[in-house]
């Protein structure tokens, strides 16, 4: 039977219902797809497909396809992408049949693969002439988009970064039994994430569904990216990948689109448009096009290595793993901050940055209007340490390694040169300071590191998660200020009880907010709407 999920409360309602069964909503069915055609793309938000996955919207469409941003009801909804593509467009009937076999053989093929630089692919199906594959959701910009977007042409230095990626993945590919030949690599099917890892997001399937009249995209590759024996002049293998790989990189440090110059002619060389690209690089790309397979580079770790013999830009750090991803919409959660984006997710960029602001307003205002009033206090004003929240918020609002404490480092000098300044108050000793900014850093990041061992197996959305982690940010602010004090303003100071108190609740304060922040960003990355 088919249902319809509630857009209030998630509940499957039959198709046709007025009112849903549970919260008593009006709701409206979505329209179907017509039946027959080849049109995909027509799942509407909120219509459930397999028994399994919610569509929340349309993130891609083109040709015979579309993807879908969907919600996986047996997964405890988590978020995942949806493909759809469809047979209908091909007249012979043996054509289709064998389409669908080789789209269900390539699909399981996808599913046993596991490669930080590959989707995850989880799931395959078939629904009347359209199939679909799910997948790992991967938020991000194509380099087609970025390149679009007026980003390019890139440094050189990134382009490396993202080559050595590239090779690793190929490689991983090209080293199955029997070997994965990725066939229609180019900057459109390459996504980058934020930190700057990219996923290789479409192997191809794609293309055993569309209709044979000329496209963009050829039987086996895109022109431009294709290597000429991809034209009927050879049998395709790991070499035409490497192919690909070249015509990327041209197309990456050029700006250049491979497919608007000559067909089946060499590419021309790189620094006829960039000459500050190294001429190793340079070489490495046309060693890489040449037209004959057994002329270029015959593996891509022989391709890596030529990158990392000679003296190429390489200064590009590894990139930080993602955040740890939030539950996906009516997904069941403990924790306190996810509950809080549920209410709070339907203010905009513009609200949230104006109430950032005047937030930020405020606590200035404060610190300089309010510091000297509060100094002659008795106890308690004298004892808050407001840069114990930086920290924790730092390191929970990026969830990156040393951030926390360098944020922290730097909030504690100049702050307590601000502080002390404005109640006419000298520092007791600068050395003392910057000994205590630094060590209590590193006390700050070493708590962090221990974080998941105090977590356990508890994952950020199970009962008593939440707690532990505000905790031990919180206990993590209390040590970092006793080292900050010690060295500084002696251990009478360090050893201050109302201070460790006010310590303790500005670090749990400053992990709600980061997290609260780390949130949100996923929220707007995903652009799920939460309930």
């Amino acid at each position: 039977m088919s249902t319809y999920a509630c857009p209030k409360c998630g509940n499957l309602n039959r198709v046709g219902a007025k009112f849903c069964g549970r919260c008593g909503t009006a709701i409206t069915t979505p329209l179907d797809a017509p039946a027959g055609g080849h049109e995909t793309g027509r799942l509407s938000a909120n219509s459930l497909i397999h028994d399994r996955y919610v569509i929340v919207r349309t993130i891609g469409q083109g040709g015979m396809g579309a993807v879908y941003l969907a919600t996986d009801t047996l997964d405890q909804n988590r978020v995942v992408a949806v493909k759809e593509m469809s047979n209908a467009a091909i007249p012979d009937a043996n054509d289709r049949q064998r389409s669908v076999a080789q789209f269900q053989h390539e699909a399981q093929l996808l599913r046993r693969l596991r490669h930080p630089n590959l989707p995850v692919v989880s799931d395959e199906f078939v629904v009347g002439d359209r199939n679909y594959l799910v997948m790992e959701y991967v938020p991000g910009s194509t380099l087609q988009q970025m390149l679009s977007r007026g980003e390019g042409p890139f440094a050189e230095s990134r382009v490396v970064a993202w080559t050595n990626q590239l090779c690793d993945v190929l490689d991983y590919l090209h080293r199955q039994q029997p070997p994965i030949i990725f066939r229609d690599l180019k900057p459109g099917n390459i996504m980058i994430m934020a930190d700057d890892r990219l996923k290789l997001i479409d192997f191809g399937i794609a293309r055993l569904f569309k209709p044979g009249q000329r496209q963009d995209t050829m039987l086996l590759g895109t022109q431009g990216y294709a290597a000429p024996e991809q034209y009927g002049m050879g049998q395709s293998d790991a070499r035409s990948d490497i192919y690909a790989l070249g015509a990327t990189l041209f197309s990456l440090l050029t700006g250049q689109d491979p497919g608007q110059l000559a067909p089946l002619k060499p590419l021309p060389p790189v620094r006829s448009y960039r000459p500050d690209v190294s001429p190793q690089l340079e070489t490495i790309i046309l060693r890489a096009t040449r037209m004959n397979a057994a002329e270029r580079w015959q593996s891509t770790q022989e391709l890596r290595q030529a990158i990392a013999s000679g003296p190429l830009p390489t200064t590009e750090r590894a990139p930080a793993p993602p955040p740890p991803p939030l539950p996906s919409p009516s997904a069941p959660t403990h924790r306190v901050t996810t509950r809080l984006l549920m209410r709070a997710a339907r203010l905009s960029t513009g609200q949230l940055a104006l109430a950032g602001l005047g937030l930020l307003a405020l606590i200035v205002a404060a610190i300089f209007g309010l510091t000297q009033t509060l100094y002659r206090l008795p106890l308690i004003w004298n004892n808050v340490r407001f840069e114990a929240a930086v920290g924790p918020f730092a390191y929970a609002a990026t969830r990156r390694r040393f951030v926390g404490g360098l944020a922290h480092a730097i909030v504690v000098l100049l702050g307590q040169w601000l502080v002390l300044e404005q109640i006419d108050r000298g520092i007791v000793t600068v050395p003392g300071l910057v000994l205590g900014a630094v060590a209590s850093a590193a006390v700050l990041e070493g708590m962090i590191a221990l974080l998941p061992r105090v977590l356990g197996k508890r994952t950020r959305d199970d009962a008593g998660a939440w707690q532990r982690e505000a905790g031990w940010l919180g206990l993590a602010a209390v040590l970092a200020y006793v080292t900050l004090q010690w060295p500084a303003n002696g251990l009478e100071s360090a050893l201050n009880v109302v201070a460790w108190a006010s310590a303790f609740l500005l670090g749990a304060g400053g992990w709600f907010l980061g997290d609260l922040v780390q949130g949100y960003v996923y929220l707007k990355q995903t652009g799920v709407r939460w309930r």
